[in-house]
């Protein structure tokens, strides 16, 4: 794929020659932003989870030490992944998405590398 290829652009191979058609551009795009919202999504339920049981094991009983450092340990594990999803999807925009001035349309290109979400 040409990584200056308009996203208004069908993207289709020819279909004669037994060629698949390529990846739409914008399904590209909308999976390589979703994967990180997923996690970040996926870690903040995962927050308030942990949240909800450190509220009620505090009423059942009294928590040792390393059990709260336990829960604050899983809680800074979560909000990292948050904070990491956050970030990668914001990356894959300034990356990936960016309007050409050339353009009088201002029709959106593709850029950049893909799948580096770490």
């Amino acid at each position: 794929m040409n990584p200056q290829q308009p996203l208004t652009r069908s993207g289709m191979m020819d279909h004669s020659a037994g060629s698949l058609p390529e990846e739409n551009p914008l399904e590209i795009l909308s999976r390589e932003i979703n994967t990180p919202l997923g996690v970040a999504l996926t870690a903040s339920t995962n927050l308030e989870d942990l949240v909800a049981s450190f509220r009620e094991s505090l009423t059942d009983s009294p928590l040792t030490e390393a059990e709260i450092l336990d829960y604050l340990s899983d809680l800074a594990a979560s909000a990292r992944l948050v904070t990491r999803g956050i970030q990668r999807a914001s990356e894959v925009l300034r990356e990936q998405v960016h309007s050409e001035p050339e353009n009088s349309q201002g029709e959106l290109f593709i850029t950049g590398a893909y799948g580096r979400f770490a």
